[in-house]
């Protein structure tokens, strides 16, 4: 029996198969009532055809795992789409080599606080052509479609407060003496905040053991008024009391620093 297979990939700021690249891929804007702001992005086509470009927004909020979810653009209470307009808007082709400039202008309404978020998508308009492949009686088509996202910000300078705190540090230890981690902390303030840190488990001496990154190569963004769970996983260790010690730099002009004692292996046997 033959049979035929089908699977769409969604490549996102990939350079995996890209046939155009964007850069950059944050646009920071500090536009004020009466006084907008124009930054531009370029979108550049790398391949080898011509190609049809489509750009369209989204509003974005990110989830307790990092995940972020799109929403239509204007949706979200602090998005910037209601400010902003791009040009060109409608679809645009480009040669092999060519390049495009996307203008992007920002007209804040009234002076708010804080900041306000969003994201332009580029992608190609046109069906992405599939890539067959046979595989004994099965015929496989891939139809990978690419696009690359830009993030937006509109800040407003002199509101931005950045507050950090610690919602919860559970630690659980497993049958192979491996230890769950499990970090809550939220963005109490009105900026986004930059996180940097890293999870060390000491001895009672004070002897590091291991240390654990942080979200991605011990880095993560948290937007205001948003949580995140972080889960770290340390290795085995022997019976004996330790303490974890959770460093964050979050851009303040201090760090948050969180400390949780735990024992290994201390139930008591009789004789």
């Amino acid at each position: 029996m033959f049979r035929r297979l089908y699977f769409f990939i969604l490549l996102q700021n990939s350079l995996l198969l890209a046939d155009f690249s964007v850069t950059p891929l944050l646009l920071e804007f500090a536009a004020e009532e009466n006084k907008p702001q124009t930054l531009h992005f370029t979108v550049r086509n790398t391949g080898k055809k011509e190609t049809e470009m489509h750009l369209y927004g989204r509003d974005f909020l990110m989830q307790e795992n990092g995940q972020e979810v799109e929403y239509d653009p204007k949706s979200q209470e602090r998005s910037c789409a209601q400010w902003m307009t791009y040009a060109p808007s409608e679809n645009f082709l480009l040669q092999p080599g060519e390049e495009q400039d996307i203008r992007v202008s920002m007209s804040p309404e009234k002076n708010a606080s804080g900041i306000f978020w969003s994201k332009l998508f580029v992608e190609e308009a046109q069906a992405p052509s599939p890539i067959s492949k046979e595989e004994g009686s099965h015929h496989v088509q891939l139809l990978i479609k690419q696009r690359w996202e830009v993030r937006l910000h509109q800040v407003f300078p002199g509101t931005l407060d950045k507050s950090l705190a610690i919602q919860d540090m559970h630690i659980e230890g497993k049958e192979d003496r491996s230890l769950d981690i499990n970090i809550a902390v939220s963005n109490q303030g009105s900026g986004l905040l930059r996180c940097q840190g890293a999870l060390e488990i000491k001895d009672m001496e004070g002897n590091a053991l291991q240390t654990l990154p942080l979200g991605s190569n011990g880095r993560f963004g948290l937007y205001p008024k948003m949580e995140r769970k972080l889960h770290l996983k340390a290795k085995a260790l022997e019976d004996g009391e330790y303490v974890a010690l959770l460093v964050l730099d979050y851009g303040a002009d201090q760090l948050m620093a969180g400390e949780l004692e735990f024992s290994i292996g201390n139930e008591e046997h009789d004789d």
